[in-house]
């Protein structure tokens, strides 16, 4: 009993100064001293995972799109496909358009200009900017597999995020 407690004693220094955080498959490394709070909902595998800083937050999902896409699809005559398969192509033309349901989709105002990156496995779009609800979307290549990270970020909060180059 007394060497589990040595060995918790050890760990909790070391897990206190972390800043890698990892949600799914998703690692972000972000600076200790910006998180201030959070939290995980429905562990595991995580449906939801929050953090809090001083002036953002930002919640990590992967339910929100595919109930926007199927009430969109519905209201469209389906005429948009929610298949993960198809999600980057669905993105990468409603988010060309500026239609309506790119509004749906990342709570953006007419007008609003959607980045796209692409990185090694993932391509990443965002309406974030500051002082203004964002939400950017995380589409996995190979699966076509959708993470939204929703909240009171700017691009800036994005670069937590440790996806690999191209």
């Amino acid at each position: 009993m007394k060497s589990a407690v040595s060995i918790l004693i050890l760990f909790i220094p070391l897990a206190a100064s972390s800043s890698e955080y990892v949600y799914k498959a998703i690692t972000l490394d972000i600076p200790s001293c910006e998180v201030v709070g959070g939290g995980i909902a429905n562990m595991p595998p995580y449906n939801s995972l929050l953090f809090r800083g001083k002036d953002w937050y930002m919640i990590f999902n992967d339910v929100k799109f595919t109930k926007n896409c199927l009430t969109t699809s519905e209201k469209r005559d389906k005429t948009i496909s929610c298949d993960e398969q198809n999600r980057i192509k669905m993105l990468d033309k409603v988010s060309a358009d500026n239609s309506k349901i790119t509004q749906v989709f990342f709570a953006s105002l007419h007008g609003d200009k959607i980045t796209r990156q692409e990185f090694n496995r993932y391509i990443l779009y965002s309406s974030a900017g500051l002082d203004k609800y964002s939400i950017a979307i995380l589409v996995e290549k190979e699966t076509g597999k959708t993470t939204e990270i929703e909240g009171k970020f700017s691009d800036e909060h994005l670069k937590w995020l440790r996806l690999e180059p191209l």
